[in-house]
Formats: C-alpha cells, structure tokens, sequence
C-alpha cells in the first residue's frame, strides 16, 4: 500500500531529520504569555527514538513554552535519547550549532522573532537558553 511505501521510504532513509515545536517537560510552569502553548511529556521521545529520528529542529516559537526549564529539559531529553538537535540550545553558541550530515553539509536552525504574531520567542544569550534568532547577519555569520 501507499502508506507503506512511505513507511519504508522513510526507515530505509539514511538520515531523518524532524522539527520538534514542542518542549518537552512535566514542570507546572504557570502560562503567563497570553499564547497558546505546547509541550509534550518526556516518556513521548521514545517514539522519536523508535522512528530513528537523527535530528531534531528546535528552532520554533514553541521551545520556551515551559520557560527556561522546558528548553533546558528538552535538551537533557533529547541527549538521554541520543537525537541530535540544532536551532536552539543553552546558550547562543549551542543555539547556533549546525547538525552536521557530512563534511561538506550541514543544517543550521533559526528562529523568526520581533513580530506581532509571535507573542514571545526566547532568543538564546550567552547564559540564557532560547533560539538562533533569524536575521541577515546572523545567517551571514554562521
């Protein structure tokens, strides 16, 4: 069947790579940002991990939903199932790291900000965590 085409295509892959728009945290962080917000429990990365998902996009408007402590979980989950993640990290230097498929080829994530339909998206600083912020000379820099 069709569906199985697809299935077997994407196991054969040899590389998946997947966008994860969600943190991935139990904390009872109280939703103070007047946006819809989204996250996932730890135990759900399995199925990630089932489907051979190499890498993991983090580069969304969804990754700080949980505060700090969603993104910093997150990264300690992904690590724990050994998925790569790029687009976001513990601090901008992390954020900034590319996934690297081979020598020559690499995916960087990055993260649109500053607008007004993005209610909150957390930029990565030196010691914040948050996401690669999308702009020119970032791009040109990386």
């Amino acid at each position: 069947s069709e569906q199985y085409v697809f299935c077997k295509s994407f196991y054969d892959a040899d590389l998946r790579i997947a966008n994860l728009e969600q943190a991935i945290c139990n904390n009872n962080y109280e939703n103070k940002q007047n946006k819809c917000t989204l996250h996932s429990a730890p135990e759900n990365l399995r199925k990630a991990a089932t489907m051979k998902i190499n890498a993991v996009a983090l580069s969304n408007n969804h990754i700080q939903d949980k505060d700090n402590e969603g993104i910093t979980n997150t990264l300690k989950e992904l690590k724990q199932y050994k998925i790569s993640y790029f687009g976001a990290g513990s601090n901008i230097n992390e954020a900034k790291e590319p996934f690297w498929i081979n020598e020559n080829i690499c995916v960087i994530g990055y993260c649109e900000f500053n607008k007004p339909y993005l209610k909150k998206v957390q930029i990565a600083s030196d010691e914040n965590p948050g996401v690669n912020p999308l702009n020119y000379d970032n791009i040109i820099k990386d």
